[in-house]
């Protein structure tokens, strides 16, 4: 559809290529440290898929906490819908302010 796919959204993934908090390990999700940007609403990525929405044509993710262990990141976000389409994509190097 012009909107995006008729297909719903099952899942968001996101990785990444450090680790992210001093308790984590580089296989964490760190999907539950996004939100979706909707303009005036933003809801956190993990209760927004568990909606099962409907796939976007794009989407805008805010990083809501600065990692806490190592500043330079690359984020892998891996996209799956209900049809069993994954989609994979991987950040440039991100280095994040002390």
């Amino acid at each position: 559809g012009y909107d995006g796919s008729l297909e719903r959204i099952s899942e968001i993934n996101i990785f990444g290529s450090n680790v992210f908090t001093n308790s984590g390990s580089t296989t964490d999700t760190l999907s539950k440290y996004f939100d979706i940007d909707e303009g005036v609403n933003r809801p956190n990525l993990v209760s927004f898929t568990n909606t099962n929405p409907q796939a976007l044509r794009k989407m805008r993710l805010i990083l809501k906490v600065k990692p806490s262990s190592s500043l330079k990141h690359k984020f892998t976000i891996q996209y799956k819908q209900t049809n069993g389409e994954i989609y994979t994509m991987t950040t440039p190097t991100i280095e994040f302010n002390p």
